[in-house]
């Protein structure tokens, strides 16, 4: 019986190793610094995302909830905080995918030939296909996309055309999705590059009025709804600031039709709420994050 556990411990061993190692080759071709500590944080995150949420509270203004995802959140946020990726919000335009493609080393002489502006009015999809469809036309680098398929937004990267296969093969080896965003992504995905997007996209997911008991209204309360697998949420940076931050608020108030300026004056009064909702799956019930500037540091 001895031998036996001791066999399935080796072999646990050793596919422990080989994994750790496989995050750490993909880590290192990021140029991450301390690559084989935050290796080894990520098959922890992976394999004990319980235990891994209850021992590294310094990240808890990045983590929500304990995921079995939580390993491909964990990795977006190192290679976040390392200018490989950016968050861009699904309701963001044009404007935003230009700063986070600046965030991800896009050199300003390509930025500038894109025609950034002529996007805007296009839904959020058909922008991220038509940058990667002219990036892919017009440059030797290509756009990319990580794990679209657990989180309300999309995490992009940039990167030369020749180390783009390798990444995607790295990711690969450590159970992580990575696209790149082409002519072909466009076709298979059926995307429709002439969708256009919602008028007055930037802003609130709800408003709602706070009233006393004689129905008199006495303040609001903000909503931000994010969906997400990973139990990462990014409140990611803006040309108007970080997403939920006073600066932020107070901007699209300033330019929010009809009801803009009452909620702004209500704000600037102290009469106005935040709460962030966070759905982890879509039976289950929303995480209620009541004040998002303390715990995410905004």
């Amino acid at each position: 019986m001895g031998i036996f556990n001791r066999f399935k411990k080796s072999k646990e061993n050793t596919n422990e190793i080989i994994e750790v190692k496989n995050l750490k080759k993909l880590l290192e071709f990021c140029a991450c610094k301390d690559a084989h500590i935050k290796a080894r944080n990520l098959y922890e995150a992976k394999h004990k995302p319980q235990e891994f949420f209850n021992h590294h509270k310094e990240l808890y203004n990045v983590i929500v909830y304990p995921s079995k995802h939580l390993f491909v959140g964990l990795l977006q946020h190192y290679l976040e905080e390392n200018g490989n990726l950016c968050t861009v919000d699904w309701k963001a335009g044009a404007k935003y995918f230009y700063y986070a493609l600046a965030k991800c080393g896009m050199p300003r002489e390509i930025g500038e030939k894109i025609n950034f502006d002529s996007m805007e009015q296009y839904a959020n999809e058909s922008i991220l296909c038509r940058l990667g469809i002219w990036l892919e036309e017009n440059t030797e680098y290509r756009l990319f996309i990580v794990a679209h398929e657990f989180d309300d937004n999309v995490v992009l990267g940039f990167i030369p055309k020749d180390d783009m296969n390798i990444l995607i093969n790295l990711a690969k080896e450590i159970d992580l999705t990575i696209k790149c965003v082409n002519k072909n992504y466009a076709e298979t995905t059926n995307c429709n590059l002439n969708e256009k997007a919602e008028e007055n996209r930037e802003g609130f997911d709800r408003i709602y009025e706070k009233t006393d008991k004689n129905g008199e209204c006495i303040g609001y309360l903000l909503v931000e709804s994010k969906y997400c697998e990973t139990g990462r949420i990014k409140l990611e940076e803006t040309p108007l600031g970080i997403k939920m931050s006073p600066k932020w608020i107070k901007t699209i108030l300033t330019h929010m039709p009809d009801t803009g300026a009452d909620i702004l004056k209500a704000y600037e009064e102290g009469n106005v709420d935040t709460l962030l909702l966070i759905t982890t799956s879509p039976n289950a019930d929303p995480i209620k994050i009541e004040n998002p500037y303390e715990r995410f540091g905004v």
